[in-house]
């Protein structure tokens, strides 16, 4: 592909090769879930928590794919034990803004010191919350189940606990009608020698093989063509769990793509049983433990995103669109409506508003049902029921609901249901949701970030405090280290407002506790952080602080990873919004950019020095560097974290030989190129 640039009487030439495979046709094994004659197009990836950077990492790679050409597959993790009920709601908060088009879920489901307890049935509850969270999901879903069942120095699974899980998990899985596929996930790694069919635990429980590919040595190694044959001869679709290109990233351009994308798509391309990729699009030197992986951000490198693109225009991707064009891929032909939903019954007596209608009838089955406020879709789910958490107290709404069936076909809407939305049932200044425990654990979640702790949450309603409810959590193994065990809650702030905490704890015996008020997004700056010292009696907490900066998504968090073991309960959790605080000026009172932009360099052609500017409408890690033709990195002018506003430097180039560069800048989710003409 040639690129032509003319200003005034010059014309330069920028040449981008374009790498694009011959593939081979894809085999069809007709199992669960699988795409006939496709390969889902995948990326993420999500680590389980809203507003960080893998959540950014699928947005920054929906948006720089071309508009035809957006990802199906969503890549999501948890872990099984402690799963808790928010998984779902909190995951489908980030879905929704891609509604008008059909997405499915890549499941990494972590058993990291679960598998005996899930074979002797000592996790069915945390199955059930699983299950019924996809089923309110409503989305298919390809389930890794223990992926990386190879890696034994990091996961430690063990081939008879591992099988023994894996069985029994998919026995509940088809206990149920859920649109689940059960994947078993594979890593060839040189450091672990074992043979991976030790850990199989047979055809009739598996659906789908999936291998992860890191290293270039693991495109072509002999345990990853083994293992291919291997599943072909299975008769089972091979799902590419999880890629990038550790140790190369993207920043090199040209020599980034001959040296680990060229043959990671040559892979593709001549093995026809690989039917799903997945492209984990992160910076890895965000992360301490991963930081000399590279940046492998597609929007880091224009070259490799532009080589990226073609790749994937390849026919054979099947990229996001509409339901019914996904069930078609999956085989589905029939072309017959569900029934109307009948009975739609709601009860607004309380919080939360609750809605239940009948089954809808349907020949194919039902996939989902679509629910909409005044003809705009506010969710979904496979339940015929649904609480309405999302809204604001005495809204007036409209509901209506229609099903769609397995085959993509979708019914006639429901009579509409209108009725107000109920009070909260605390200060609606409070954006702490269910802070007495009312609602059982809803919109809490405990979550073991290391293997070597281990703690419960659960309800205790022996009124220990202020009302029938209280927080129990139980520690049975902790690390010493404060973030390795954490009960949250997620919540959005405002600029320039104050926020009062306040709570009330005890616990079995003396012990410690912090309490933060953090970003869950890079930087993680903690806005309020509180040590306290907790006893057997209830004692009363109380924090404030003023948030000076911007809209923010944070974490309500209790930290107790120091808390040793013990019994913690919490009760009458708020956080108050004050409204804008004395002597803060509210960002609309002072002059804030309405958009994010990159001006043209001035001035345009230059020698040997230009202008630089752009405006964040929003804080975040600003990325701002210059590229020649062959996408190779020349200069990194800005790589910090920078608050609202306009900016301005001068770019020196007198280093560099003549000819077309571009600028390139990246700030969280956004990013824009410009172009820039050296003429000596």
């Amino acid at each position: 592909m040639l690129k032509f640039f003319c200003i005034a009487s010059l014309v330069f030439i920028s040449v981008f090769p374009v790498f694009s495979q011959s593939y081979q046709p894809r085999a069809n094994y007709q199992q669960m879930l699988e795409p006939v004659d496709y390969i889902l197009h995948g990326a993420g990836q999500d680590p389980g928590q809203r507003g960080v950077a893998g959540k950014d990492a699928f947005d920054n790679y929906w948006d720089v794919m071309n508009p035809s050409e957006k990802p199906i597959a969503y890549m999501y993790y948890e872990a099984l034990r402690d799963i808790g009920n928010n998984w779902p709601r909190l995951l489908k908060a980030d879905l929704l803004q891609y509604q008008d088009t059909m997405i499915v879920i890549q499941f990494g489901l972590e058993l990291v010191g679960a598998t005996d307890d899930i074979a002797n049935g000592e996790l069915d509850d945390d199955i059930a919350n699983l299950l019924d969270g996809i089923e309110e999901l409503g989305l298919p879903v390809y389930l890794r189940i223990g992926y990386e069942f190879n890696g034994l120095s990091w996961n430690g699974y063990q081939p008879a606990s591992y099988k023994a899980a894996f069985i029994y998990l998919t026995e509940k899985i088809r206990e149920r009608d859920h649109e689940i596929a059960t994947v078993w996930n594979f890593v060839p790694d040189v450091t672990q020698p074992l043979n991976y069919l030790d850990y199989y635990p047979g055809d009739a429980y598996v659906d789908w093989w999936a291998i992860n590919i890191f290293e270039v040595y693991q495109i072509d190694h002999s345990a990853t063509m083994q293992f291919l044959q291997s599943a072909a001869q299975h008769q089972k679709p091979v799902l590419i769990g999880e890629s990038t290109p550790k140790y190369v990233g993207v920043l090199n351009g040209q020599s980034s793509w001959d040296t680990w994308f060229a043959p990671f798509f040559d892979l593709i391309a001549t093995q026809p049983g690989i039917k799903m990729t997945g492209y984990i699009n992160w910076d890895w030197a965000l992360y301490p433990q991963w930081s000399n992986w590279g940046d492998a951000r597609l929007e880091a490198n224009p070259l490799v995103r532009q080589l990226f693109d073609d790749e994937i225009d390849d026919s054979l991707y099947f990229h996001t669109g509409s339901e019914k064009a996904f069930r078609s891929a999956l085989g589905y032909a029939e072309d017959i409506p569900p029934g109307k939903v009948e009975n739609v019954a709601y009860d607004n007596s309380a919080y939360p508003a609750t809605l239940n209608w009948d089954v809808a009838a349907d020949t194919s089955g039902i996939s989902r049902y679509m629910i909409y406020n005044y003809g705009e879709l506010l969710d979904y789910t496979a339940l015929t029921s649904y609480r309405m958490f999302n809204g604001n107290p005495f809204d007036s709404v409209e509901i209506s609901i229609t099903a769609v069936d397995r085959a993509g076909n979708t019914g006639i809407a429901s009579d509409p249901a209108s009725f107000s939305l109920p009070a909260l049932p605390a200060d609606t200044n409070d954006i702490i949701t269910n802070g007495n425990f009312d609602l059982g654990l809803d919109f809490w979640n405990l979550n073991h970030y290391v293997t070597n702790v281990s703690g419960t949450l659960e309800i205790d309603s022996s009124a220990l405090m202020s009302g029938p409810n209280s927080a129990l959590v139980t520690i049975s193994q902790n690390s010493g280290t404060n973030w390795h065990l954490q009960l949250q809650q997620f919540l959005e702030i405002k600029a320039g407002h104050r926020y009062a905490i306040s709570y009330q704890a005890r616990s079995n015996s003396n012990t410690v506790m912090e309490t933060w008020l953090q970003q869950t997004h890079s930087p993680y700056f903690g806005y309020a952080t509180k040590n306290v010292n907790l006893t057997p009696q209830v004692q009363s907490f109380k924090d404030t602080t003023v948030i000076v900066d911007e809209d923010d998504t944070v974490y309500l968090t209790f930290m107790l990873g120091t808390s040793g073991l013990s019994e913690i309960w919490i009760d009458s959790v708020s956080v108050i919004d004050l409204g804008n605080a004395v002597g803060i000026v509210s960002p609309q009172t002072y002059a804030v950019p309405e958009r994010f932009t990159l001006h043209p360099p001035y001035p345009n052609p230059f020698n040997p020095t230009t202008t630089l500017s752009y405006e964040l409408h929003s804080a975040g890690l600003v990325n701002l560097s210059i590229y020649n033709v062959l996408g190779e990195r020349v200069h990194q002018a800005v790589n910090q974290y920078q608050p609202v506003g306009s900016y301005q430097l001068n770019w020196d180039a007198r280093q560099l030989s003549s000819g077309l560069y571009f600028i390139h800048l990246a700030v969280e989710n956004h990013v824009k190129t410009t172009k820039a003409l050296l003429i000596r």
